[in-house]
């Protein structure tokens, strides 16, 4: 009788998109910026800024301009990202010193356990400035890494790991942290963090840093894994053949086409100090928010961003167990950067769509 044989099943990663909480207002955002201001406020005021700009971008009349203190615009989008195929989202997380803002969408989601949104954070560790209106240089809200306030930071945190939709690897809580070279002490405040969680009668976060910059300290502090974030990568891209510099309308920068962007990537050697999980952009274009010295894709696409995210499912299928087998896309709703999965007018519901296209051919290609 021969022997029969276990093939192993084959890897399907779950697909994360970053998610900007900035779409209602805060009296901090009225402080500095004026009453009212949200991130719709720079990308209605949009114009073109040389000839064939794909500017300025209009959200889909089934979603429009909607504010994010509202329990129901998170059903509408959970119930988009299951069109999609989009496992969860990645939170942006912002903590300064225990002072929070723009926390209300992830509390909502919290005490509304009926929203079937799959979701996580990512710690936005950088000072808070006036990027969000083109004054980057200003700082309104400076980081404090004490150990105190590691405590204090994990401890509020915890509700949210215990949720059942809270996404996990192996029932570790998934915690990315954006900028990790620029914590001092990185590997005691890890500690800290898995101290709490165990007298809590939790396992310790799964830690993703974010390919910000140097990635050598997270991999010494036990962190898990590094998350590509394209566009990084500026020397690179400025090989690519279609690489412009521009000075146009009030507007310095770089134009690339997105065809050329997904080329590099698609055939791109990742390098890191830790297991790389493989990122991709829907588009790029941060000038309503910049407004100079930005760079800006040209020409997005949904066939070329779909060819993209199938490549990077290969590659984290290749690379990771099936537990930690994830793919980044940047973005869920970043809609003054250009990069959104939402619906808008101009593509509809294309990007949603491809997206879990890329899914179903990937599956079909491994069968």
């Amino acid at each position: 009788m021969k022997e029969s044989i276990e093939i192993p099943s084959q890897v399907t990663p779950k697909v994360l998109s970053f998610y900007l909480p900035q779409f209602y207002p805060i009296p901090l955002n009225d402080e500095w910026h004026g009453k009212g201001f949200t991130e719709w406020t720079r990308v209605t005021a949009s114009k073109p800024k040389y000839s064939g700009h794909d500017q300025p971008r209009v959200p889909h009349a089934d979603i429009g301009h909607y504010r994010l203190d509202n329990p129901e615009i998170l059903r509408k989008q959970a119930s988009l990202m299951e069109r999609g195929g989009v496992y969860g989202q990645i939170f942006y997380h912002y903590w300064f010193g225990g002072t929070q803002i723009l926390e209300k969408p992830a509390q909502i989601l919290l005490e509304n356990p009926d929203i079937p949104m799959n979701f996580c954070f990512c710690w936005a560790n950088e000072s808070w400035s006036r990027k969000w209106d083109g004054g980057a240089g200003e700082v309104i809200l400076d980081q404090d890494y004490s150990l105190s306030d590691a405590e204090n930071f994990i401890k509020y945190l915890i509700p949210f790991f215990r949720d059942t939709r809270y996404v996990k690897v192996a029932g570790r809580p998934v915690l990315f942290v954006y900028r990790t070279s620029d914590i001092p002490g990185l590997g005691f405040i890890v500690e800290t963090w898995n101290a709490i969680c165990s007298a809590a009668g939790l396992l310790p976060p799964y830690l993703i840093t974010i390919q910000t910059g140097d990635t050598f300290d997270a991999a010494n502090s036990g962190f898990s894994a590094e998350a590509e974030r394209p566009i990084y990568h500026m020397q690179e891209l400025e090989n690519l053949p279609r690489f412009q510099s521009i000075e146009l309308n009030n507007i310095k920068g770089h134009v690339i086409e997105y065809e050329d962007v997904v080329n590099l990537y698609t055939n791109y050697t990742r390098r890191g100090h830790l297991p790389v999980i493989p990122g991709l952009v829907v588009s790029w274009d941060p000038s309503p928010r910049h407004g100079t010295n930005t760079l800006i894709l040209k020409g997005r696409s949904p066939e070329l961003y779909r060819e993209w995210l199938i490549d990077a499912l290969r590659y984290s299928s290749s690379r990771f167990a099936q537990e930690e087998a994830f793919v980044v896309i940047n973005a869920w709703n970043e809609w003054a950067e250009g990069a959104y999965l939402e619906p808008d007018n101009s593509h509809g519901y294309e990007f949603l769509d491809v997206t879990r296209e890329a899914q179903e051919i990937f599956t079909w290609d491994v069968k």
